[in-house]
């Protein structure tokens, strides 16, 4: 096991509890079991092997926000690095790299930016070539730090605008772009469902084996019949699943792990084929099986599993060759992965499934930002550029299913352990997160959806505060900014 030591700054707000969050990865971007240490003014990371890596971890920049940076590639040796230092080298060239890949593909950057980029680098030169950390260094390095986001923050609306305006006229005028919700169990009243109609062309019923399967001797599917006739009253877009949730709440009760593992899949395969079989040529997206990189109560090697969802997407694909093949994927960039080792991580599962032609069409990235554990760390726009990218190599569409919190209290009828986190959540906060993660997925022409993950905080939910719509049934600001965003760019 590997060690690195990095002299920490008070200005980054770092505590054992934002410590914990931290992980340290590989070129491939896959987390690698990560722990780290703060003794003092020194951040101890220990990890498997002694490759070299970049670390990355949430830090404060601003008085009440954090953003989750990355340092560059970083090779151990004796002495301590300068985290600030390193994670403005890590910033830095992200950002001048980005900026470069654009103004090839014809991006008009404009002048600012290229002299805050210019800035930042310099001060960046300046703090690394100071001798003492009694002089300027902290104080260089994190003043190029805050002009590196700032930039990056204008150059990605710049993109952005760019992006969306290509794809607008490619596809003359009205972009092939799923908006809507995710139901489970509970369909909206009529008073909400004219509001989700304001800004949803598409919705997704959750429809786990665990539902469909309440015991081993019949199926129940009364709630999709439900909401399909929902659907068809609204003209929306249908889409299914997951059938088989790899979580341990979404396997039946019933299912004895001591039994052959032949008669677990023959068990699972039946309840995917009933469900397909009943309602093919009805739904367009069929989210076969997921999240993949869960922890799940299936007592087998890695591999097995992988080989058992292949069998899910090809019987799923041979049943319904009309329809979309979708796996989720929760995490999309993999922050749990430092609490434990994964010999196939979510990336290489797909990449296999990819290469032996079983019929997948889709990937499903959810994003429950700001949520520890289990959500995604809070990244800004070019981050989220990056790991976009990072999916979209795999030559597949992509949907979104998203979620923020609205403010970070107590939530009764959550059911996760879960909790939001790294910043002050407002609603206002939720729309605006929301509306910037949007915009960019909206500017990536393989991205074909946005889904919201809760709808309703009234019912129960895994993510604490996560719903359109609050305790007291009243609409969040953020399904008004939804309700613009399709104005503004879907019609």
């Amino acid at each position: 096991m590997g060690m690195l030591e990095f002299h920490v700054d008070d200005v980054l707000g770092l505590s054992g509890e934002v410590v914990q969050c931290a992980y340290f990865a590989g070129l491939d971007r896959v987390p690698w079991p990560t722990r780290g240490e703060l003794d003092g003014n020194i951040l101890r990371i220990w990890r498997d092997g002694e490759q070299s890596g970049s670390l990355t971890i949430p830090i404060k920049v601003r008085q009440t926000g954090w953003l989750t940076l990355a340092t560059a590639t970083l090779a151990e040796r004796y002495s301590p690095y300068d985290l600030l230092v390193e994670l403005t080298r890590g910033r830095v060239g992200h950002l001048r790299n980005q900026m470069e890949d654009w103004q090839l593909l014809g991006l008009d950057v404009p002048g600012p930016v290229v002299e805050q980029v210019d800035q930042a680098t310099t001060l960046l030169a300046q703090a690394i070539i100071k001798k003492s950390r009694e002089h300027a260094a902290p104080r260089l390095a994190w003043e190029g730090l805050q002009l590196a986001l700032e930039a990056s923050s204008a150059l990605c609306q710049r993109y952005v605008a760019q992006a969306i305006s290509v794809r607008k006229i490619l596809s003359r005028g009205r972009i092939p772009f799923w908006l809507g919700v995710t139901l489970t169990e509970v369909l909206p009243d009529s008073l909400a469902t004219q509001q989700l109609a304001e800004f949803s062309n598409a919705t997704v019923a959750a429809f786990p084996w665990r539902a469909g399967a309440p015991d081993r001797e019949q199926y129940s599917f009364d709630w999709p019949d439900r909401w399909l006739l929902w659907c068809r009253e609204t003209g929306l877009y249908r889409g299914l699943g997951p059938l088989l949730d790899l979580r341990p709440q979404g396997v039946p009760t019933w299912i004895d792990f001591e039994q052959p593992w032949s008669v677990i899949q023959r068990s699972a395969f039946s309840f995917i084929e009933a469900t397909v079989r009943r309602y093919r040529g009805r739904v367009d997206f069929w989210e076969v099986a997921g999240p993949l990189n869960v922890a799940t109560p299936f007592p087998m090697p890695e591999d097995k599993l992988a080989t058992f969802v292949a069998g899910a997407v090809q019987l799923a694909r041979e049943l319904d060759p009309g329809a979309v093949i979708a796996l989720s994927i929760r995490q999309p960039w993999l922050e749990d992965l430092r609490m434990r080792e994964c010999q196939y991580p979510a990336p290489f599962v797909v990449d296999a499934l990819i290469r032996a032609r079983v019929g997948l069409d889709a990937l499903v990235l959810e994003v429950d930002l700001g949520y520890v554990p289990g959500g995604t760390l809070l990244r800004d726009a070019l981050e989220w550029h990056r790991q976009l990218e990072y999916w979209g190599q795999m030559g597949l569409p992509i949907y979104v299913r998203f979620s923020a919190p609205s403010q970070a209290l107590f939530d009764p009828l959550a059911t996760g352990k879960t909790r939001p986190v790294h910043c002050e959540w407002t609603p206002d906060e939720q729309a605006q997160w929301t509306r910037n993660y949007f915009l960019m997925a909206l500017a990536k022409p393989f991205v074909r959806g946005f889904l919201w993950a809760n709808w309703a905080d009234f019912q129960p939910h895994e993510f604490p505060h996560s719903g359109l719509l609050d305790l007291t049934r009243r609409f969040k600001p953020v399904v008004e900014a939804l309700c613009e965003l399709r104005r503004s760019y879907l019609l």
